[in-house]
């Protein structure tokens, strides 16, 4: 971000300047802000005729008294947009019909993120005639607020309005005249802008040429610029080029961005770029290219696909442009919040006009409205109310509403509306006291009276239950939470909603529980009284980064698909940093950036709904537990199959029957033919989620086999410098037919391996392994941070048909761990994602980390973790030690039938405690003879937990620990009011436990 200077604020008046007119006050309208003073109340703000012109102005008329300030926003027309600039001078110009005395009249600016800039005149006195008030600016501004409150204008600015300070001294019954404000830039002035046709640049199919960074010379004489360009792909890989450009006045320049753009995409753009004078100016745009799944022509059948939106918030031209991004992407529905106090500010007095704007700006891009109704008025609070959750914060949030006032809002919403809203959801996450700061049972009287309200006036529309936040609030460990909604909502049987509406927020492997759970509780899935709705629901890409924020929605969505869901909405269309400053968890959950830009997530969404939206889900395929393989049928009668690995340290290959023309079509819809042998391909599956699609007609299906490599490899091998260990390969023959395979093992430097090459014969079905030898040098040196890789590759007929990496890392010494967990992808969320829960929110390592060390002493398992933790919290014992700060570790041993599931906390006594919560059959609990210490430096915040694990008491063996075995480890965090999380070092532990998903070891 280039910087400005500190404001420069001119106490006189300079020579008349050729500026640029920015805005003639005219046809303007202004509303009066800030602060409710004496007098305000008489201020009269019309249009008024200038004096020697034809033209209008703006007349600002008061009273008696004369208010101390007045504060004017510009609501209409829309303000242009001013580009960056060095230094420039703002002119206003304004006319006085009468002398009057003022303290002072300052200049307001806004910048993108809804941030003021005060700039200030320091004329002040008698003001008469005709009068020209400068404002220099060059960096900042006597005062700033709103906004990311960062005192830096981010790009680019807008007129907002003025304030008029009066004096003690203001004849009451005066006014001022509003002419026109202009300006003009000084110094080096440069406007750097990202061409591609499209204003959310976007690249659509009529755009042939590529995207262009446009350098605009808003200056004097000519500018050269030099520097360089990074460009990122959605897969993240990078391109870097040099670039010059020269731009006049008159002419701008143009750098055209190397590489292919041809095809769907998503791409974002860095620049540095360096003047003649060594100013530098840097930046980032992110843009796309996709064929629009949107406008939906009508209102779509089956799935609802949607967006949540908050576009009522942030004014006319904002919410102009999010109607039109939500119906360009293929969004069917939106869900908007319908603020009572917003409609009903007084209980004989209703204001539609604003959510009739919405709802018609909507309705032209084709795109419905789910409407929440909430948020009452206070005089709709009973006056006995009393908040359950008393904390100061929370003093306001969340109130109660008379629950007849509340029906007969409700019914005069959908009267209102009837024949143009068909979905109406009764409250906001009642579950969390954020918003339902009262128990659940009177939650249940506002959705009876709610619901009976509409039924009566709108026997068409479909009422669903406040969007529940997560399961976790029905566990009875959270203050914040309201408990018992499962059991309430079950009893109701569907009387009193027609779509129960579910939200959980964050990763899939959180939601999958959920889901999980509410399908045994028999809230959703065939026994459910009524059908479900994921109308809330996604995850920020503040701690998992942008791409993968796109791989979680596909995700999510399809899998919500799978549990039978009617409909799915993404929270939220664009990015909220009006409220939120860069960084923050709730600002970064949008599919567009708060500039309109496109994130991954917003191709991804067009792309499944190009291709998703009618689709009919009909099964998983098996393939591995740690697969998700997703079918659906097409609307052209074809195959979709949705897939992806669980686990992320490691590809899959799957052999694959497919019918020809079957194509790959990745997150952002573009498609690349499968090259098939025969029937066959294999197909590599990641983290990173794609789609095999067949062709129109349904001929042929897709049939999946385990691959030609078990699962069962080890993710980390350790190599002890200078001795030897081997590694067994099993190979498998997934086709009908015999088969020869061969085999290649490339080792690092500093490890030779033998044989490096196999030629392996196989029947069908036929599994027979192939031994490696590995011998690490003395000067092997590979740590878990870079670890070297064995690259295995297997062949076919001369055609690579899968490779798997290898990690090879040198034997810990001592203080060196074998896993590290600190970053966002090893951590789960145990607390909704809400306003309000940002507390219980990860921070980082220095919130929750650990360094694990497993190693093999003789004949018993040492584990040591080496927790680093903010705030140490263990008040439970026995079972209950992992709702406080706690390990736990599961081993499953080849041959045993169960698995170990251990765990050992400090208590807040200094105590130690030992709780085995499975064991394998025919064990004995082991508890007794696991020695345990753990011991806490408040200095350092760290925990460390040292345990010593018999091998006989697992059935452990030196042979099985050799060879491998399962392990997994997870580390909980409370800091005081309820489990918020735990860092994993696998999947399969902490919310279900599932061994297939856990990290295969081996240790000498």
């Amino acid at each position: 971000m280039h910087k400005l200077l500190l404001p420069l604020f001119l106490s006189f008046l300079l020579p008349a300047l050729s500026a640029a007119e920015l805005l003639q006050f005219g046809d303007a309208e202004f509303q009066l802000e800030g602060r409710k003073i004496p007098g305000l109340d008489q201020v009269k703000i019309e249009p008024a005729p200038l004096s020697g012109s034809r033209r209008n102005g703006t007349a600002v008329r008061w009273g008696n008294p004369a208010p101390a300030a007045m504060e004017l926003g510009l609501v209409s027309p829309a303000s242009p947009e001013i580009g960056r600039f060095e230094q420039a001078t703002f002119s206003l110009l304004v006319e006085f019909p009468e002398p009057v005395e003022l303290r002072r009249i300052v200049l307001r600016l806004r910048d993108s993120s809804e941030e003021l800039f005060q700039f200030v005149n320091t004329a002040s006195g008698t003001f008469s005639g005709k009068r020209q008030l400068d404002y220099r600016v060059a960096e900042g501004a006597a005062a700033v607020w709103g906004g990311d409150r960062n005192r830096k204008i981010d790009w680019p600015l807008r007129f907002h309005g003025i304030a008029v300070d009066c004096s003690a001294r203001t004849r009451p019954g005066a006014g001022i005249l509003l002419d026109s404000l202009s300006f003009r830039r000084f110094g080096e002035a440069v406007n750097l802008s990202l061409e591609t046709g499209h204003r959310f640049n976007l690249l659509l199919p009529q755009r042939q040429e590529p995207p262009a960074l446009v350098v605009r010379n808003e200056g004097t004489g000519e500018l050269v610029l030099g520097g360089v360009l990074r460009i990122e792909d959605g897969a993240g890989n990078l391109r870097q080029a040099g670039v010059s450009a020269r731009a006049t006045p008159e002419t701008p320049g143009r750098i055209v961005l190397p590489g292919d753009y041809s095809a769907p995409g998503w791409w974002k753009l860095n620049y540095r770029l360096i003047s003649a004078t060594g100013k530098e100016y840097s930046g980032e745009h992110r843009f796309g290219r996709m064929v629009p799944a949107g406008p939906v022509a009508k209102r779509a059948p089956g799935f609802l696909l949607g967006v949540c939106s908050h576009m009522e918030r942030f004014g006319r031209e904002k919410a102009e442009l999010e109607a039109l991004a939500a119906g360009l992407c293929g969004a069917g529905i939106m869900r908007l919040d319908f603020s009572w106090n917003r409609f009903q500010p007084e209980p004989d007095r209703w204001n539609f006009t604003l959510y009739d704007q919405l709802v018609a700006l909507l309705a032209a891009q084709g795109v419905e409205v789910e409407a929440i109704l909430g948020n009452p008025p206070d005089w709709a609070i009973p006056r006995d109310f009393t908040p359950k959750y008393r904390a100061p914060e929370f003093a306001r949030v969340g109130r109660f509403a008379d629950p007849a006032l509340y029906a007969a809002f409700c019914a005069k919403i959908a009267e209102h509306y009837r024949g143009r809203i068909r979905y109406f959801e009764l409250w906001n996450e009642p579950d969390l006291i954020l918003f339902a700061n009262f128990d659940f049972p009177r939650y249940m009287e506002l959705l009876r009276a709610g619901y009976d309200a509409i039924r009566r006036v709108s026997p068409q529309a479909v009422v669903m239950n406040g969007g529940i936040a997560g399961t976790q609030t029905d566990a009875g460990g959270d203050p914040r939470s309201n408990n018992g909604w499962i059991k309430q909502l079950k009893e109701d049987g569907g009387k009193h909603f027609d779509l129960f509406a579910f939200h959980g927020h964050g990763p899939l492997a959180g939601y999958l529980a959920q889901l999980e759970q509410l399908e045994r509780s028999g809230l959703i899935g065939e026994n459910a009284p009524r059908p479900w709705y994921s109308n809330e629901t996604a995850e920020s890409s503040v701690r998992i980064g942008e791409r993968e924020q796109a791989a979680s929605l596909f995700k999510k969505l399809l899998t919500a698909r799978a549990f039978g869901a009617v409909g799915y909405n993404w929270y939220n269309l664009r990015e909220k940093g009006e409220l939120y400053a860069p960084g923050h968890y709730e600002r970064h959950f949008g599919l567009l950036t708060t500039e309109f830009e496109p994130k991954p997530a917003y191709l991804a969404f067009n792309m499944l709904a190009a291709i998703y939206r009618n689709a009919e889900f009909t099964g998983r395929i098996p393939a591995g537990k740690e697969i998700s393989a997703l079918r659906f049928r097409s609307a052209d009668g074809g195959t979709l199959l949705a897939l992806w690995n669980n686990q992320r340290e490691r590809p899959r290959t799957l052999f694959a029957t497919l019918p020809p023309g079957t194509v790959k079509v990745d997150l952002f819809g573009k498609e690349t033919p499968v090259e098939l042998q025969g029937e066959n391909a294999c197909i590599p599956v990641s983290s990173t989620p794609f789609t095999l699609k067949t062709p129109p007609g349904g001929n042929g299906e897709i049939r999946l086999a385990r691959g030609f490599l078990p699962e069962q490899l080890p993710v980390h091998l350790i190599l002890e410098p200078g001795r030897e260990r081997t590694c067994p390969i099993a190979l498998f023959n997934p086709a009908e037919k015999p088969l020869s395979l061969t085999l290649n093992a490339a080792a690092p430097d500093g490890v030779s391996v033998t044989p490096e090459r196999e030629v392996v014969p196989l029947q069908p079905g036929e599994t027979r392994a192939v031994t490696l030898h590995l011998r690490a040098a003395e000067s092997f040196t590979a740590p878990l941070s870079h670890p070297a890789t064995l690259q295995l590759e297997l062949s076919l007929g001369g055609a690579v048909v899968e490779r798997v990496p290898l990690s090879l890392i040198r034997k810990p010494a001592a203080g060196e761990p074998l896993f590290v967990l600190a970053d966002a992808g090893q951590y789960h969320a145990l607390v909704p994602s809400a306003p309000g829960n940002e507390p219980f929110y990860w921070k980082g390592p220095a919130d929750l980390s650990a360094r694990i060390f497993l190693e093999r002493r003789g004949e018993f398992l040492r584990l040591r973790a080496e927790v680093t933790d903010d705030l140490p919290v263990q008040t439970n014992s026995g079972e209950a030690i992992w709702r406080g700060d706690s390990v736990q570790f599961g081993l499953a041993l080849p041959g045993q039938k169960g698995f170990w599931s251990i765990g050992f906390a400090r208590r807040d006594d200094g105590g130690t405690e030992v709780f085995c919560w499975s064991r394998p059959e025919g064990f004995a609990d082991p508890s007794s003879a696991v020695r345990v210490n753990a011991r806490r430096d408040d200095g350092s915040r760290r925990t460390l937990y040292e345990a010593l694990l018999p091998f006989a008491a697992l059935g452990m063996t030196r042979e099985i620990a050799g060879n491998g075995f399962r392990f997994n480890l997870i580390v909980n965090d409370n800091d005081g009011k309820l489990r918020e999380g735990y860092l994993a070092a696998a999947p399969g532990m902490g919310t279900g436990e599932d061994p297939s998903l856990w990290k295969v070891l081996q240790l000498e």
